[in-house]
């Protein structure tokens, strides 16, 4: 949430660690996808 961004510069870390987590593992959906899809 936008109160908890605002924090401190360890949550605002800990934020973007979580973000980038949830990209690669919807990186990783679209790339079994694409997969199946070339095959």
């Amino acid at each position: 949430t936008s109160a908890q961004r605002s924090e401190s510069p360890s949550s605002i870390t800990s934020f973007f660690d979580m973000e980038i987590a949830s990209l690669k593992a919807e990186m990783a959906e679209i790339n079994k996808n694409l997969i199946r899809v070339l095959q």
